[in-house]
């Protein structure tokens, strides 16, 4: 008498299809973090300005404030000439603005220019660059 039993697949096969199916689902996942997730992200931190110090002087004073608004963040480290010095404001924002950048050298120039022409909420990277021509470059965005 014969069995209806089926035949059992060799042990082995089934191990060879789980490795790359795994191998799949994990290269999936990190294209899915990568190009989706990492943005999302990156647009919930808070603002950071990059301010680098190319003006042949030492900055004494760098303040950030919202145009318009009363809140305001100084910055209360020196800068020295040719160092650079990453910021993370701590505003408060009421509404949307403008946001400005000042500071002021130990030869008395004072640099003053908008960083973010126009923001809801203070997050994204800026670098603003002091040259020794007395002019102010930003580069970056804020959203």
């Amino acid at each position: 008498m014969t069995s209806a039993r089926p035949t059992a697949q060799p042990p082995g096969r089934a191990k060879r299809l789980v490795l790359p199916l795994l191998a799949a689902v994990g290269v999936g996942a990190a294209i899915f973090a990568i190009f989706v997730l990492l943005p999302i992200f990156r647009d919930m931190r808070p603002l950071v300005v990059t301010l680098d110090n190319r003006s042949g002087a030492q900055l004494l004073s760098v303040e950030l404030f919202l145009d318009g608004q009363e809140s305001g963040y100084a910055y209360e480290r020196k800068i020295p000439s040719g160092e650079s010095r990453s910021i993370r404001p701590e505003l408060e924002m009421q509404g949307a603005g403008a946001l400005v950048l000042e500071a002021v050298d130990s030869e008395g120039r004072t640099y003053r220019d908008t960083v973010c022409g126009y923001t809801e909420s203070l997050s994204g990277e800026l670098t603003a660059v002091l040259g020794a021509d007395g002019r102010m470059t930003v580069q970056g965005e804020c959203r």
